[in-house]
């Protein structure tokens, strides 16, 4: 499982297998459904985190189990992604948007926020190789 965005019309997640020397990719017949889910990262025990655009969380999906296992809730109405960083990848960045919000009501929309995480986001690769 990497870290992608995705179209917010989506709701599910599907796990796929990658066969990294031959390059074939299959689905393993695994899924959860997210409602709005947007863009996410995985921690370092391989849990995605998920923003889900309109719903104001973040949906912690244990990918072993393929089901949603907690929410983080967000101090706005559409979180659009999220990425764990800092020195110890122990904060959760989380992007929100302000598409069609009304301002008076969401005045958190459109701003990035930090939320002191529970677990820690693996370390990024770069062209397959931890840095």
């Amino acid at each position: 499982i990497e870290e992608v965005l995705i179209p917010s019309s989506v709701k599910s997640i599907k796990e796929y297998a990658f066969d990294v020397q031959g390059g074939s990719i299959s689905y393993t017949g695994k899924c959860v459904e997210v409602k709005g889910v947007d863009g996410f990262t995985v921690d370092e025990k391989n849990n995605i985190y998920a923003a889900c655009w309109g719903q104001g969380h973040v949906a912690i999906i244990d990918t072993k189990e393929m089901a949603i296992k907690d929410y983080i809730k967000i101090p706005a109405d559409i979180p659009a992604s999220c990425a764990f960083c800092g020195v110890n990848m122990d904060i959760l960045a989380v992007t929100t948007a302000n598409y069609n919000c009304d301002l008076a009501i969401d005045e958190n929309a459109g701003f990035p926020m930090l939320f002191k995480a529970k677990t820690k986001g693996r370390k990024p690769y770069l062209f397959g190789e931890e840095l």
